[in-house]
């Protein structure tokens, strides 16, 4: 039972330094937390830096338990999060650049132009060119 417990503790400290981050003063599971939210936002034009075997490698952790521990602290599923985010990203481009809808898919990722509008459809009801357009009208 002892032998049990001492072989416990080691494991806990082993993962401890394991997953140590840069100490911030924030508790360690909301310091990965952030790191994770910083990484996304510095990655959102990169998607093939944001599937979750990426982000395992790179956090020291499964993919199945980043997705959990995603939802766990920010209550929302990681790929929708990341797909709504690259999705604001788009607005920003759409909304403070003269950027082509074309050029703006090639950048952020998306596979072509004509898939960003089904998404973007999908999300907002409107193409990204009337959505454009709109938000040019209410200026």
């Amino acid at each position: 039972m002892k032998n049990t417990t001492m072989w416990k503790e080691n494991l806990y400290q082993q993962v401890e330094i394991l997953f140590h981050l840069p100490d911030t003063g924030i508790a360690p599971e909301e310091d990965k937390a952030q790191h994770l939210l910083l990484y996304i936002e510095q990655h959102i034009d990169q998607p093939e830096q944001l599937c979750l075997s990426v982000l395992a490698a790179k956090f020291r952790l499964s993919p199945t338990y980043i997705g959990r521990f995603f939802k766990r602290n920010f209550g929302e599923d990681f790929k929708l999060y990341v797909s709504k985010s690259r999705l604001k990203r788009v607005e920003e481009l759409l909304t403070g650049s003269r950027m082509s809808v074309k050029e703006i898919a090639s950048r952020m990722g998306y596979i072509d132009s004509c898939y960003l509008n089904k998404l973007f459809r999908q999300h907002h009801g409107v193409t990204p060119m009337q959505y454009r357009k709109m938000y040019a009208s209410e200026k």
